[in-house]
């Protein structure tokens, strides 16, 4: 039989003292992959960008918080190089079933018909909306949301 990481519906749940070594290896096999990801970042920007190490942590760290890059890439493998890098972490938000759109992807509303008037109307509330704002896209509302959007009829 292969090899099993949690117990079944039918086991006994594991002891505190087990639960606790499971749960620091889980935690520390995350922060390795966050680890290894901020490395090929930073590599990149240095390499390519010729940024210094503690720029390069900075674009990097942005970049897979979600944020993007500090510094707009000034060379042509620079940019395939962060453009890359975003797509790599937006797939793997969308491959959880959650989308996120900061304001400066203006070029999105391109794309899709209806956007801007659609994020017009969901951000009329928010004070200086202008310089900035952030977007969650989920198909369950978060704690705490503050807009929902229905809808009203298939694409066309």
């Amino acid at each position: 039989m292969g090899y099993v990481m949690y117990e079944s519906g039918k086991q006994a749940p594991l002891a505190r003292p087990e639960f606790a070594k499971r749960l620091l290896g889980h935690a520390a096999f995350a922060l390795g992959l966050i680890a290894i990801s901020l490395a090929i970042g930073m590599l990149g920007y240095m390499g390519l960008e010729n940024l210094t190490w503690i720029d390069a942590f900075l674009n990097s760290a942005m970049l897979l918080g979600g944020m993007g890059p500090v510094n707009v890439p000034q060379t042509a493998a620079g940019k395939l190089f962060a453009g890359t890098r975003s797509c790599e972490l937006a797939s793997d938000a969308c491959s959880r079933g959650a989308v996120v759109l900061d304001s400066g992807h203006a070029a999105f509303g391109t794309f899709v018909s209806g956007i801007p008037e659609m994020i017009d109307t969901m951000v009329a509330h928010i004070p200086n909306a202008e310089k900035g704002f952030r977007l969650l896209f989920a198909s369950e509302p978060f704690p705490g949301y503050q807009v929902k959007l229905e809808k009203v009829r298939e694409e066309m």
